[in-house]
């Protein structure tokens, strides 16, 4: 499952929940593997070549995937990787909206110190804040495109 964020969200909480096998059935229990880059939140199990007994969404089961977002939600689209086919389709779901200006890290009207130090916080990594060039990296790229949109009307 993989579900886009866009630019400047500040994302928290990410959570997955999947039902307890019994009776001796044979699939796995392990829990998903969490993944958060420049572009969205993946939630994976193994594929079905490698292990064909993986903790795959089967008929009668209930999986649940979260996040906590700074952003409302808007409507967008993600997508679904099947498990035995791989092939992927869209879904229609709701992601959070982007942000009226994604340099307002804290979405408080103005960029500045605190906007700053929350991109510091993410110096050297993948985001999830702070890559505004999409290069996968927060870096000195898009500490120039911070700056160049320092201020700002709100900023009073």
């Amino acid at each position: 499952l993989n579900v886009p964020i866009p630019a400047g969200v500040q994302i928290s909480d990410i959570g997955f929940h999947d039902i307890h096998h019994h009776s001796g059935e044979p699939f796995s229990t392990a829990d998903w593997v969490i993944s958060r880059n420049s572009s969205g939140i993946t939630w994976q199990t193994d594929a079905f070549n490698d292990k064909p007994n993986a903790n795959a969404i089967r008929w009668g089961t209930m999986y649940s995937f979260w996040f906590t977002a700074n952003r409302p939600p808007n409507a967008g689209s993600g997508s679904f990787t099947l498990f035995r086919s791989g092939h992927q389709i869209s879904l229609e779901l709701n992601t959070p909206s982007t942000p009226e200006n994604p340099f307002d890290l804290n979405v408080d009207g103005c960029i500045d110190g605190g906007d700053l130090g929350i991109f510091l916080s993410h110096w050297g990594t993948s985001g999830p804040s702070g890559d505004f060039n999409d290069d996968g990296q927060v870096d000195g790229g898009d500490a120039g495109l911070l700056l160049s949109n320092w201020g700002g009307e709100d900023c009073g």
